[in-house]
């Protein structure tokens, strides 16, 4: 009996040593595997960002097509990387190629939805476009990202004057941008939504502070001069 137990333990022991074994062998092939992934992931990154820069270098001699051609490889590799499809996005703009700008700051959007540079740039896009709907969905959640966005409520105030159907949002949103940033654009933007609305001595005052900005402003005196009239 005694040799039998003490048989039962050796082998006990035997099948812990073996599990031991197989458990260090399991977590040496996740390490190795691991560290492979790593390596990959490391030499990828390299491959990217020598395409980025090649990408700038060639920009920078206003070679437009191979700049592109690296920055899209790049892409290709990491279709998630920041830099690439931020020059992408900037060089299809400086090329008149709107669609294509669309595309890749849609992208940008989809990797950092909570970057409302990225949203700015989409919605500058879309103004060009005419998409005044979706442009305005763009701005919209700039200010929501941003609320101290001087451009995104600018543009928000812009769109609503255009289309005539909130003027009281587009009141609300050149104020807030002459509130941030008091320019004279600013506030003749201003004038220009509350004379929308009848409010010609709100206008005039409006106008009136742009000129204390800029009082060598002809188009502006000739704005304030024409209200002075009414």
């Amino acid at each position: 009996m005694a040799c039998a137990r003490l048989g039962d333990k050796e082998e006990a022991t035997r099948h812990r040593e073996r599990f031991a074994a197989l458990k260090e062998a399991g977590m040496q092939a996740d390490r190795d595997r691991n560290k492979a992934y790593d390596d990959l992931s490391a030499r990828r990154q390299a491959v990217v960002k020598r395409h980025v820069l090649a990408g700038a270098i060639q920009l920078q001699f206003d070679h437009l097509r191979m700049a592109e051609a690296h920055w899209l490889r790049a892409g290709a590799i990491e279709p998630e990387d920041i830099p690439t499809r931020e020059a992408l996005g900037a060089l299809f703009e400086k090329q008149g190629r709107p669609g294509a700008a669309l595309q890749v700051l849609g992208e940008l959007v989809q990797i950092e939805p909570e970057n409302s540079e990225h949203l700015l740039r989409k919605g500058r896009v879309l103004l060009d476009l005419e998409s005044w709907a979706e442009a305005k969905q763009a701005f919209e959640r700039v200010v929501e990202l941003s609320p101290d966005s001087v451009e995104g409520h600018g543009r928000l105030a812009q769109i609503y004057l255009r289309s005539g159907s909130d003027l009281e949002a587009a009141k609300l949103h050149a104020e807030e941008t002459v509130r941030l940033a008091p320019s004279t654009a600013s506030l003749s933007l201003l004038a220009a939504v509350r004379a929308q609305l009848g409010d010609h001595q709100g206008a005039r005052t409006a106008l009136k502070e742009a000129l204390e900005l800029e009082p060598n402003n002809a188009e502006i005196r000739q704005a304030y001069e024409q209200l002075q009239e009414d």
